[in-house]
């Protein structure tokens, strides 16, 4: 099987936090948000597969084992998306990264303040291009603007029934920010999601209550505009 390294212990604290052994930490949830993109069918030889925020590649490490049509990454730290590209991209063609210098609260963590304002940023990608999408800790570091103008550009490059599998910090009571964290209620998100067309159901790794919540999200397929909620 191929082998691909760790990226440096510092990236890896960026992406998963100030763990007691971050090495174990950022292998066990790239490992464990693999397995439950396989188990929704998110993977597969014929998908081609968007990344959104793939930091030091903590997914595209495990999914280079994976049949692939294609991968593409993008995140807003250089050195992060240099590494991704010598070490992952020179042993998977078919895994392709890019940098953008986007504006987020998490630039006060890892000091790349970002130019460009997330309002103003067009996916670099053509319309209906991928069929699964990935938010893994991107939401997590948004105010609700942001994320509602993600959503429709996730929702165009989407292909007809694509989906999107994201995490969201979620608080019960109301509206929180933590250092670079966002903390949003659920309504407003759920609200904000049914207004761009998406189906949606609770999910994956940690789908109830305060904090971490996990989402699939569904393109409709163009036959009808409906929007339905599976919970």
């Amino acid at each position: 099987m191929m082998s691909i390294p760790l990226p440096p212990t510092e990236f890896m604290r960026l992406v998963s936090g100030d763990q007691p052994d971050p090495e174990a930490h950022f292998q066990e949830v790239g490992a464990e948000i693999v397995r439950w993109l396989r188990a929704f069918d998110l993977v597969g030889p014929d998908v081609t597969f968007l990344d959104v925020g793939c930091g030091c590649g903590r997914i595209a490490r495990e999914l280079a084992h994976e049949s692939l049509r294609a991968y593409v990454g993008f995140d807003r730290h250089p050195e992060m998306i240099r590494w991704c590209q010598e070490e992952i991209t020179t042993r998977t063609p078919h895994f392709r990264f890019h940098c953008f210098d986007i504006k987020s609260a998490y630039g006060k963590l890892d000091g790349h303040a970002g130019s460009i304002e997330v309002p103003s940023f067009r996916f670099p990608f053509s319309d209906h291009e991928f069929d699964t999408c990935l938010v893994s800790s991107v939401f997590t570091h948004m105010p609700l603007a942001e994320i509602d103008h993600y959503l429709g550009e996730l929702r165009r490059v989407l292909r007809p029934a694509g989906r999107v599998f994201l995490s969201l910090f979620c608080s019960w009571k109301e509206p929180r920010v933590r250092e670079a964290n966002y903390y949003h209620v659920r309504p407003s998100f759920i609200q904000m999601v049914e207004r761009r067309g998406f189906t949606w159901s609770l999910a994956g790794p940690a789908c109830h209550g305060d904090e971490h919540n996990w989402y699939l999200l569904t393109r409709p397929d163009g036959r009808d505009g409906r929007t339905m909620r599976v919970s």
